[in-house]
C-alpha cells in the first residue's frame, strides 16, 4: 500500500516538522508512505534510535537507505545510463523520502502513528517537568543567594557593597528563610522576616526586601519555581506594609548655599592642612571624595593641565579625563612640592610624608616599646 505524500496525516507531517525546519532539499510532495505489518518490511529493520539526517549528508548520499528517525527513511537509486546516453552529462541519482507506518489492527493506520509519536512527547514533557520538580525541591533560599551572589559578584565593584548584601541576608533573612525552598516561600514567610523591623530599622527592611525579590527573581528565571514574587513592593507588599518614606523620614546633610561657595573657598586656602587641599580640588573638579584621596601623580599631567581617573577608580567603570582649571593647578603645583613620585599618592599627609623618608630596615623600630627586662 503506497500513499503519496500529499496524502498524509496532516498530524504526521507536523510531528516531522523538524525535516522540513533543516531545510532539506527534498520536500513532502516526493514522500511515500506505506504500512509495514511484519516490523521490516522491504527496507529492513529500522535501528532502535536513529541519527537524524544533516543537510550535508542528504544532498551528498550515495545509493542507499538512510534512516532519519521516526520512521522516516532517505532512499537513493542509482541513476540507470541508457546507451545513448553522453558520458559527460550523466543522470544525477534518484532520491525519495519514505515513511513507514506501524500496522494497526483497527485499520489506518495515520491516527494510530499521530497519536503514539503524541503520546511519547507527553511522556518527555512530563519526564522533564518532574526532573524539574526535583531539582527545584533541593533548592533552598540560602542555597540559591549564594548561587546568586555569585553570578553578580563580578558586577558589584563595591567590596563594601558585596559586604553588605551578604551580611542583609545573613543576619534578617537566613534565619527564617535559609531552610525553606525557594517554592515554598510565600507572602506569610517574607513578612515574618520584614515586620519586626521594617518600623525600627526601615532602610535596612528596605533593602532585604527587595534582595529577597531579586533571588527569588533568579530562581524564576532559573525555573526553580513559578508564580508571582511574595517580596515584590508594588500591588503587593505595599497593600499590608506603611511606605518606608512615611515610617522613617529622610534626612539630608546639610548643604552650602551656593551663593556662600566664595567666602568658604577663602577661609579654605588660609588653611595649611592636607585635608583642606584636598577638599579645595574637590569643589573645583566637582569629583568623589574617594577620587580625590585616592588620586596619583602618575594621572596627572601638569604641563597639560588634565587629571586622568582610570576606569577602575571611576563607578562608572570608564576612564574620566578632567581639565584642571587654573586655581585647581594651583593646588596641585602646591602639593607638588612636597614630592611627585608617580606611585605616590598627591594628597598625602604629614605624617605619612615623614614614615616614606624613613629607611625601610628602619621602619620597623620607629615607636616601638621596649621590652620587659631589657635596659
Amino acid at each position: 500500500m503506497t500513499i503519496r505524500g500529499a496524502e498524509l496525516d496532516p498530524a504526521l507531517k507536523a510531528n516531522h516538522s523538524s525535516v522540513m525546519a533543516r531545510n532539506l532539499p527534498l520536500s513532502f510532495a516526493s514522500v511515500r508512505a506505506y504500512v509495514d505489518k511484519t516490523g521490516e518490511g522491504t527496507l529492513g529493520a529500522m535501528p532502535k534510535q536513529a541519527t537524524p539526517l544533516s543537510v550535508a549528508k542528504v544532498k551528498t548520499a550515495k545509493p542507499g537507505r538512510y534512516f532519519d528517525g521516526d520512521g522516516l527513511v532517505l532512499l537513493v537509486r542509482k541513476a540507470e545510463q541508457k546507451p545513448g546516453d553522453a558520458a559527460a552529462d550523466p543522470k544525477p541519482d534518484r532520491a525519495f523520502w519514505l515513511f513507514r507506518y506501524p500496522a494497526c489492527a483497527y485499520g489506518g493506520c495515520g491516527p494510530r502513528s499521530a497519536t503514539a509519536l503524541a503520546e511519547r512527547e507527553a511522556e518527555k514533557a512530563k519526564a522533564k517537568a518532574e526532573a524539574g520538580k526535583t531539582q527545584a525541591s533541593a533548592m533552598t533560599f540560602d542555597k540559591v543567594a549564594d548561587m546568586f551572589v555569585a553570578a553578580h559578584d563580578a558586577g558589584w565593584r563595591s567590596k563594601k557593597y558585596r559586604q553588605q548584601w551578604r551580611k542583609a541576608l545573613r543576619d534578617h533573612a537566613s534565619p527564617t528563610l535559609g531552610s525553606m525552598t525557594v517554592a515554598e516561600i510565600d507572602t506569610g514567610a517574607v513578612m515574618r522576616v520584614l515586620e519586626p523591623i521594617w518600623r525600627d530599622k526601615t532602610e535596612t527592611a528596605s533593602r532585604v526586601r527587595g534582595r529577597i525579590g531579586a533571588v527569588l527573581d533568579y530562581a524564576k528565571a532559573r525555573g526553580w519555581w513559578g508564580g508571582d514574587n511574595s517580596a515584590r513592593w508594588r500591588g503587593h507588599l505595599q497593600n499590608v506594609l506603611p511606605k518606608p518614606s512615611k515610617v522613617a523620614k529622610v534626612e539630608h546633610h546639610a548643604a552650602l548655599p551656593w551663593c556662600e561657595i566664595s567666602a568658604f573657598m577663602a577661609q579654605s586656602r588660609e588653611r595649611t592642612r592636607i585635608s583642606a587641599r584636598a577638599l579645595e580640588l574637590l569643589i573645583l573638579t566637582a569629583t568623589r571624595s574617594g577620587e580625590v584621596r585616592g588620586a596619583r601623580w602618575r594621572e596627572i599631567d601638569i604641563d597639560h593641565a588634565v587629571w586622568t581617573i582610570p576606569a577602575e577608580r571611576i563607578k562608572a567603570g570608564r576612564e574620566h579625563r578632567i581639565p584642571l582649571s587654573d586655581p585647581a593647578l594651583a593646588v596641585v603645583r602646591q602639593m607638588a612640592e612636597l614630592g611627585t613620585d608617580p606611585g605616590a599618592l598627591v594628597f598625602l599627609s604629614r605624617v605619612s610624608q615623614l614614615a616614606a623618608k624613613i629607611p625601610r630596615e628602619w621602619r620597623c623600630c620607629v615607636g616601638a616599646r621596649p621590652q620587659v627586662g631589657t635596659t
